[in-house]
């Protein structure tokens, strides 16, 4: 069911928890390549060890002014007001 939400909002911290701990349950498979121009909406997993170009997936990615590097943010999401997962 969260494959039809992701078309029309971000996940909640609790589905975001649901699908990275329980995604073989789920039907998600963890991607070895990069997709070519996914579209809107779409769902990806990777193992950042082995998909190490997961970026060059034909889109533009946002760059920091100053460094000209692909922004990344990092985030620890807290479930139920307890931090689960540092990303």
């Amino acid at each position: 069911h969260y494959k039809d939400a992701v078309k029309w909002r971000w996940l909640l911290p609790e589905e975001v928890h649901d699908v990275l701990t329980n995604h073989d349950a789920l039907g998600c498979t963890v991607s070895q390549n990069p997709p070519d121009c996914p579209p809107s909406g779409s769902v990806f997993l990777y193992d950042r060890r082995r998909c190490k170009r997961f970026r060059r997936d034909g889109h533009n990615w946002v760059t920091r002014r100053s460094a000209g590097r692909i922004r990344e943010d990092h985030v620890k999401l807290r479930v139920a007001g307890a931090q689960r997962i540092a990303a």
